[in-house]
Formats: C-alpha cells, sequence, structure tokens
C-alpha cells in the first residue's frame, strides 16, 4: 500500500508539473529567449573587450609625436592626464546606452567618429570646437580611425 501512495503522489506530481508548464509556457519561452539572448551578449562583449576595433596596443607615442607634429598648437600644451582623457575617448570601450531589454545587459562599444567629436569638444573645448571638416580629417588620419 506504501508503494501505491508513492506512485500515485509521483503521477500527481508530474500532473501538475505539466500543467504549470502548459499554462506558463509564453513565459517559460521568453525566459529562455531572454537567457540564451542575455548569454549571446556576454559573450559578445568578452570578445570586443579582449579585441576591440580600435586598440590602444602600440603606437601611441608614435601618435602623439605625430599629433604634435601636424597639429602642434593644439596638442602642445596637453598634460599627461590631459593626454590620458584624450586617449579614454579615443580607445575606452563603453556599454551601449539602450539595451534590448530589461534582463539584457548592454553590448559593449567604442565611441563613433561623431560621439568622439562631441566628446573631445566637451572634454577640451578649446581646441576641438574649432576644428573644421579638413582639421577632423586630418586628426582621425593620424589616428588611423575609419569611418564604418
Amino acid at each position: 500500500m506504501n508503494q501505491r501512495l508513492v506512485v500515485r503522489l509521483w503521477l500527481l506530481l508530474g500532473f501538475l508539473a505539466t500543467c504549470l508548464i502548459f499554462f506558463f509556457r509564453a513565459n517559460l519561452k521568453q525566459d529562455y529567449i531572454d537567457l540564451t539572448t542575455n548569454l549571446k551578449v556576454r559573450r559578445d562583449n568578452l570578445i570586443y573587450s579582449a579585441f576591440p576595433d580600435r586598440t590602444a596596443f602600440y603606437g601611441i607615442e608614435n601618435k602623439k609625436i605625430e599629433l604634435k607634429v601636424k597639429l602642434a598648437p593644439v596638442f602642445d600644451n596637453f598634460t599627461v592626464d590631459e593626454w590620458q582623457d584624450f586617449w579614454q575617448i579615443i580607445y575606452k570601450i563603453y556599454p551601449e546606452l539602450f539595451s534590448q531589454g530589461e534582463r539584457i545587459p548592454p553590448y559593449s562599444t567604442q565611441l563613433t567618429i561623431d560621439e568622439i567629436k562631441e566628446a573631445l569638444g566637451m572634454r577640451f573645448p578649446y581646441p576641438f570646437t574649432y576644428f573644421d571638416d579638413g582639421h577632423w580629417k586630418q586628426f582621425f588620419k593620424i589616428l588611423r580611425i575609419k569611418k564604418k
């Protein structure tokens, strides 16, 4: 008798679990989609942080010298902290402002050319607010940043 009761309890629990899965299948499906998207975003962010589009791995000093030579009055008076802020604006990896959903983290990205112009103009009003298209073209050519 004890075994029959156990079997009936297991059947009842299985039936209840099946009913719950049936009634909540839309939520469970969305949870599964969110989970897989979340894992994909985290994987992509990890890969992007290891291999970003722009990297400051080598050539910073050469770029600094080239900027000082070709755009002399602009970069002559930069302090070490200002150079650090400057390179951070150019190469830092930021989270995107808008995420795909509440439970999904934002993708990691670097600033676009227009966002770099805006950030440099805000951080260093002189000289970047006075740059025209020719200056910007030369500036991005020195830094080897191409428009996407």
